[in-house]
């Protein structure tokens, strides 16, 4: 039994995902697709709980986001698996031969799964961008945490590379990958020692790794065939062996620093529109103040400036123009400054042009940006 509502909520889903990790390492008669999907249901149902415990006092933004991310990862090695399966389930048509032909790309004579495949590589590329969004976005994770959050997506794309090397090789492809490497060497935060959990982790890419460099030493195998498949299901075992360690942030933050702004112009009411005069500028002043959970000695991540930008949208014209006039000037206006800090507060100052008369909304973003 627990005393709140929240605190249940977390634990639900904290056991969901435990639930989702086993099904993904358990050895047992079922298949990959079986397990990636089943799994992925039950990250799902875990990430309803965790947003249902989320509240404005405890946002548990970083533990949504990092789920989110964790499960599109699961979506993509399942596309992977069916592509890899589809070569079996459609083999190449008749007519492969002649579209190899017509469209100059060799790969076409493997029929459906090239598409397929070049299709998974963008989405690991994508899945990739999105770990690296999280952990730009993370600013008060500690050291641990920002470097198995750089490991996976450094890992994520260059599965995107291995995959294209080994198992999309073409003539369309040239010399591009003629340097590249079929290895896996993590990127830590300030030369961070691994900890037990994240070096299992890299040890497990590494051997995904050593999977795509020996099928590559083996230029007598034209791809698409049953060996890429082979390849590819063996590195998603490995993957699903090895369950993800969940970092320290997503339970404890060693430090929390907030962003405390002032902005002037604000209007007398609230909701209540600002009046300037068309074709003139607007001064928009933006003050701020860091905020710190704990001594700035004992911050992991320090603030060395903050990154301010100002966007102007239009929402509705007044303007009687003809509206190919209209579309010839641009009525939305984006700006940005980077602020230095003195003693924690900063100030910075924009002028707003509004070229077209009506009811503008004006968007004000800042961000931490750190040594």
């Amino acid at each position: 039994k627990v005393s709140k509502e929240s605190q249940h909520y977390w634990l639900s889903s904290m056991q969901l995902f435990s639930l989702g990790e086993e099904i993904l390492a358990k050895q047992d008669s079922k298949t990959l697709q079986e397990k990636l999907t089943s799994a992925g249901t039950v990250f799902q149902r875990g990430l309803t709980c965790l947003r249902a415990g989320s509240s404005a006092q405890q946002p548990l933004t970083f533990k949504i986001e990092f789920i989110k991310c964790r499960i599109q990862y699961l979506q993509v090695l399942t596309g992977l698996v069916s592509a890899a399966t589809s070569l079996q389930t459609s083999p190449p048509p008749a007519i492969a031969a002649a579209l190899e032909a017509l469209s100059r790309d060799d790969l076409q004579r493997c029929g459906r799964v090239t598409g397929q495949l070049r299709k998974v590589v963008k989405d690991l590329q994508t899945c990739a961008q999105q770990w690296g969004a999280l952990a730009e976005s993370s600013f008060d994770a500690d050291a641990a945490s920002l470097s198995e959050i750089l490991v996976l997506q450094k890992a994520i794309s260059a599965l995107a590379v291995w995959i294209e090397i080994v198992c999309l090789k073409s003539s369309l492809q040239g010399r591009m990958y003629a340097d590249t490497e079929i290895e896996f060497t993590p990127d830590m935060v300030d030369d961070h020692s691994p900890s037990v959990e994240l070096q299992s982790l890299i040890n497990t890419f590494k051997k995904v790794a050593s999977e795509f460099k020996g099928l590559s030493e083996k230029p007598d195998i034209r791809p698409i065939s049953h060996h890429h498949t082979s390849c590819i299901f063996s590195c998603v075992r490995i993957l699903n062996s090895s369950p993800l360690p969940y970092p320290r942030f997503f339970f404890q933050s060693l430090q929390e620093t907030r962003l405390k702004l002032s902005v002037t112009p604000q209007p007398r009411t609230a909701g209540e529109p600002v009046s300037i005069t068309t074709s003139q500028f607007l001064a928009v002043k933006v003050e701020g103040v860091i905020e710190r959970s704990c001594a700035e000695s004992q911050q992991a991540r320090k603030v060395s400036q903050v990154l301010v930008q100002l966007q102007s949208v239009l929402q509705s014209a007044k303007s009687e123009r003809t509206p190919s006039h209209d579309k010839q000037q641009d009525p939305g206006t984006s700006l940005e400054q980077c602020a230095d800090l003195q003693n924690d507060f900063f100030s910075v100052q924009f002028l707003a042009p509004f070229p077209l008369s009506g009811l503008y909304t004006l968007n004000l973003e800042a961000k931490f940006i750190d040594p």
